[in-house]
């Protein structure tokens, strides 16, 4: 038999556990759970540095994070939020980015079981508009939508390039160009198309020979820039949608024995790490990017959200700007975005709830100044 303090002392110790225990499962019933649905599958460069960005924001902030792969196939997002909902481990608020066929579905069945939703990276194509209407029109829980002014993307892109082919390839009458997009549904590729259209309008001694959509497909692009070139040898100029498929084309039209930086200038849009590292080497000359942070944008609206800090009062549909980068501004903006090393931002600070009289600033510069305003 126990002696009392053998006894006292066991009793005690199942209490301190049954404390411990409470205080978990009251921490672990209390905490926000936020999934996204990424429409990609890991090991793509762009998806990797919004995965990256939205889990350092998502330690900031105190938000339970569960990325989840779609792997290119808009139909598995579907499938992937059903499993969701029927895991046991049913999110409070989803992210996500519209695609044709399966966009309008995974609003409707958010809606349904209450999931709170922001939408990330894509405009909502024309065809699709009066159906989805605007956040909390049609579908109540949908709380935002977010959104690269990718139209500005394109044109910043050929403005860049033009300014920098002036001065550092042959002068010619007619400088050529030739355009790598994305496919022919992505509202992102079209209005990057028409940003490529708007600066070609404004710069006639520029000729685009040929616009090819490449799928966002880094092996269809460098395909294609070969054909192009070969069809096409006087072009001075490639554009491409996508760092990624930039990058591509370069390497391959290194084999064909056409020098970037000496016989055409090429850059692309995303501001990926490998985009960057290929500037430094001279084979892109100019990037434009900063829209991969929009996952760490939507779990800021999250939390204010949660916390009721509503942020209709500023609007439900955000145009998140977008910057260029070169060689000459490049320093500015590589030490973060080639290390991918976002932790030692705060993302707390870009709350509304500790300045609510301040609107936000969707950039990567207000990121950035986190860090220095925290620094002693």
């Amino acid at each position: 038999m126990p002696t009392p303090l053998l006894f006292l002392r066991s009793v005690m110790h199942c209490v301190a556990c049954l404390v411990l225990c409470a205080v978990f499962n009251l921490s672990h019933a209390g905490s926000v759970k936020v999934a996204f649905i990424n429409p990609d599958r890991p090991g793509n460069p762009f998806w990797d540095q919004v995965n990256t960005v939205m889990q350092a924001a998502a330690d900031d902030l105190d938000l339970e994070l569960q990325i989840v792969f779609a792997e290119e196939d808009r139909y598995q997002s579907i499938h992937l939020l059903k499993e969701l909902i029927t895991s046991g481990n049913k999110p409070d608020y989803l992210v996500f980015m519209f695609q044709h066929g399966a966009g309008l579905k995974l609003l409707r069945l958010a809606e349904q079981e209450q999931i709170r939703s922001i939408m990330i990276n894509t405009d909502i194509p024309s065809e699709w508009q009066d159906k989805v209407g605007a956040p909390r029109q049609h579908f109540k829980h949908w709380l935002g939508h977010l959104h690269p002014d990718d139209q500005l993307a394109g044109q910043l892109l050929m403005d860049t390039l033009a300014e920098q082919a002036a001065s550092a390839l042959p002068a010619k009458p007619q400088r050529g160009v030739v355009a790598l997009s994305g496919s022919h549904d992505s509202s992102a590729a079209q209005k990057r198309n028409q940003g490529l259209q708007e600066s070609l309008q404004n710069q006639p001694n520029l000729t685009l020979n040929q616009l090819v959509f490449s799928q966002w497909r880094a092996d269809l692009a460098s395909q294609q820039a070969a054909r192009l070139l070969t069809r096409y040898p006087q072009s001075q100029i490639l554009w491409a949608a996508s760092d990624q498929m930039a990058l591509a084309a370069a390497h391959e039209l290194q084999l064909d024995g056409i020098q970037p930086g000496k016989d055409i200038l090429l850059g692309g849009i995303d501001w990926t790490p490998a985009g960057i590292k290929a500037m430094r080497e001279g084979l892109l000359h100019a990037s434009v990017g900063g829209h991969f942070a929009e996952g760490a944008w939507a779990l800021v609206l999250i939390h204010d959200y949660h916390h009721g800090h509503d942020f209709a009062d500023l609007g439900l549909e955000f145009l998140t700007p977008m910057a260029v980068m070169t060689p000459a501004n490049q320093d500015l903006f590589e030490p973060t975005l080639s290390t991918g090393n976002w932790q030692p931002f705060h993302f707390r600070q870009l709350l509304r709830s500790h300045h609510p009289k301040r609107r936000y600033e969707f950039s990567l510069q207000a990121i950035l100044a986190t860090a220095a305003a925290s620094a002693p």
